[in-house]
Formats: C-alpha cells, sequence, structure tokens
C-alpha cells in the first residue's frame, strides 16, 4: 500500500526510516489526528514485534512515540486494526464513534484506515491513519452557510458521524424526524 515498502527498502534497513515515514505522512495532513505502526518480528532487524502510536497534539505537534502493549495486539478483538490486515493481507477500513486519543473521552468521532506494507509477500509492518471528519469537510462550510444547508456524514449504521450543526451530535439520523420513508432511502443509499 502506498508502495512504503519501496521507500524503506535498503541494504541495511532501519526501522527508524519507517516510523519516519509514518511520521511525515501525519506531520502532511491536519486530518491525521493519530497513526499508528506496527513492525513485525524480523523485520528491520528488530528482535521481536513493536508497535508505536502517534498523537497530534492541541499546539499541532506530534507526541513522542508510545509503545502499543502486546496485550491489545495479541487479541483480534481488541486490535482488528492491526489484526486484520496482518492476517488477510488487505486494508481495513473501520468508523469509531467518538474517541480522543490523548483524553480517551469520547470529543470527536474519526474514521481509520489500517494496511499492511509488504515487500513482495513478506509483511514488513501494518500502519494506520485516523482522521478527524471535522478537518474533511471545514471547506464546505462557506457553502453551506451561503445556501442555508447542512452537511451530514452517516455511518453505515446511520449514526451522524460529522454535521455542521453540533446540535446533531451525537443523534442517530432517525432522531431528527425524518418519516420512514426517507429512513428507508438513507438505509439504501
Amino acid at each position: 500500500c502506498l508502495n512504503l515498502a519501496s521507500a524503506v527498502k535498503e541494504e541495511r534497513p532501519d526501522p527508524g526510516d519507517a516510523i519516519a515515514i509514518v511520521r511525515n505522512i501525519m506531520s502532511a495532513s491536519d486530518d491525521v489526528y493519530c497513526s499508528w505502526m506496527v513492525m513485525e518480528t524480523g523485520t528491520y532487524g528488530i528482535g521481536e514485534r513493536i508497535g508505536y502510536s502517534f498523537v497530534r497534539e492541541d499546539d499541532g505537534g506530534i507526541s513522542a512515540l508510545r509503545e502499543i502493549p502486546d496485550a491489545i495486539l495479541d487479541d483480534p478483538a481488541q486490535s482488528a486494526w492491526y489484526n486484520i490486515p496482518r492476517r488477510t493481507g488487505q486494508a481495513f477500513f473501520y468508523t469509531l464513534d467518538m474517541y480522543d486519543f490523548r483524553s480517551g473521552d469520547g470529543t470527536q468521532y474519526i474514521g481509520a484506515l489500517g494496511f499492511p506494507v509488504l515487500d513482495g509477500h513478506r509483511l514488513l509492518f501494518v500502519a494506520g491513519f485516523h482522521l478527524t471528519y471535522e478537518h474533511t469537510f471545514r471547506f464546505l462550510q462557506p457553502w453551506e452557510t451561503a445556501n442555508g444547508q447542512c452537511l451530514l456524514l452517516l455511518a453505515d449504521s446511520l449514526l451522524i458521524l460529522y454535521s455542521s450543526d453540533p446540535s446533531f451530535l451525537p443523534l442517530h439520523i432517525t432522531g431528527l424526524g425524518f418519516g420512514s420513508e426517507s429512513e428507508r432511502r438513507f438505509q439504501a443509499a
């Protein structure tokens, strides 16, 4: 994915190269709230699997590395974001409801993408990025204001993930009073 394997492949690979790539991708976009990576045993000359997470701080900086505990990585229920790409070789997208990685409480909706980075058929690491919806739709706010519209982003479950009107959070679309026919149309879309 993203041809990251070729970017870190060299005669004497350094795990710092892989870490730098993930941090640089995070630095390039304000939409990336958190990122993580798990290097597999034997890659980059490391003797054991090791996972790191990075979190954007309030001042825009990126936090120091934090290791992801093995207990979380070993539990497929807690770490589908890691285990599914690792096991299947496919990217894994999911939506987290409201979660703030700094405080652990529910302050913002995020979507996340986890993907394997392969060198041929060999798994080098699994990486992921957590995206905030607020930044993604900020460019539409002038249009909404000028046209008297309100933009909503819905999860598959019809939970409102993003709304330019904060009073709609955290509601299910049914909480807005649409009739049952409209709700069926939302579900079908």
